[in-house]
């Protein structure tokens, strides 16, 4: 503007002293380079607008754009990734693949597990947080093995690094969780002899799979429960034709109350309450990740009118302890 003021004022000097009508032409060539100049300015002011306004939205806190504005050098850092491989990961799902990783950078920098809730996938938030626990060396933030079913303990790959504990690699099933693991750990095969076995008529049965992921220790008050794999998940759920023996085991302080066994070439087994009468005679109950869990018991299962000896071994370990907060009964209105 202070532009336009002055060249306006230096033709108004040249047209006071020319005739009439050169000044008509001169007055037309002023009011053209007016509007001009006008027209600048305004272009000028509207594209200061637009650049604080991508400013303020860049500002609010989005996970990606906050990144982007207050830590530009992660960006730059990883600005260099391939184009191919950005198209490809925004196909996938993740939009902002740059701004995302920048977020998991300052959650690994602050070490705060709640940072890592912004990121997309549930599977890039568990190996955040698994991370965040490893170096914060504090087990009891590892995500649940399943957010629905917090018995099952928290997630084994987690728990290991964040336990420091090779044992508890035995308790990883997924393959490539599996193989880092050990890769971590610098094993070439889990480190486990877990068994358990049982015998049914004298009938041997072994279901080692659910022993190598070992047992849950659930504390509720002066409760304890040791959990040995997943009880409604062998009752619910039809055995897949090639799969192994599976076994579940309850134990209540100090008493077995649910026994089941399921192999795909037999009947299911699953006897709980009155229906079990087995006698521990060996029953060591570990208060620490990675310590040793024995149980030895022996009795009757009845079933329908039939009554079943069995005798029953575990030989593990602990793999997680899960605190159930108590609930206080609620107090009825008067």
């Amino acid at each position: 503007e202070a532009i336009l003021v002055f060249h306006v004022a230096g033709l108004l000097v040249h047209v006071c002293a020319m005739n009439a009508c050169e000044r008509r032409i001169r007055f037309l060539v002023l009011g053209l380079y007016c509007l001009y100049v006008q027209c600048l300015v305004s272009c000028t002011r509207e594209a200061k607008i637009a650049t604080n306004l991508a400013q303020t939205v860049a500002s609010i806190d989005d996970g990606s754009a906050t990144v982007a504005v207050k830590n530009p050098e992660c960006r730059a850092r990883y600005s260099k990734l391939d184009d191919e491989l950005l198209v490809a990961l925004r196909a996938a799902g993740h939009d902002d693949f740059i701004g995302d990783l920048c977020n998991e950078q300052a959650a690994l920098q602050t070490r705060d597990v709640t940072a890592c809730a912004s990121l997309p996938t549930q599977h890039w938030r568990t190996h955040c947080v698994t991370r965040i626990a490893a170096v914060r060396q504090e087990p009891d933030l590892c995500p649940w093995d399943s957010p629905l079913d917090i018995m099952r303990g928290r997630d084994p790959l987690c728990l290991a690094r964040a336990a420091d504990r090779s044992l508890l690699c035995s308790a990883v099933t997924r393959g490539e969780d599996s193989a880092e693991c050990m890769r971590i750990f610098r094993l070439t095969a889990p480190r486990s002899d877990a068994q358990a076995s049982l015998l049914i008529r004298e009938q041997p049965r072994t279901a080692e799979s659910d022993a190598r992921r070992g047992v849950v220790l659930l504390q509720e008050g002066a409760k304890r429960t040791y959990l040995l794999g997943d009880a409604s998940d062998l009752t619910l759920v039809a055995p897949a034709p090639l799969a192994g023996a599976r076994i579940a085991v309850v134990v209540v302080d100090g008493t077995i109350t649910k026994l089941v066994w399921r192999a795909p070439s037999a009947a299911t087994l699953a006897v709980d309450g009155e229906q079990l009468k087995l006698k521990i005679t060996l029953f060591k109950a570990p208060l620490n990740r990675s310590d040793p869990f024995h149980l030895v018991a022996e009795g009757i299962a009845h079933v329908g009118k039939s009554e079943l000896p069995i005798s029953l071994e575990l030989h593990t370990y602990l793999r997680d302890i899960v605190v159930v907060p108590k609930v206080e009964p609620a107090t009825p209105r008067r």
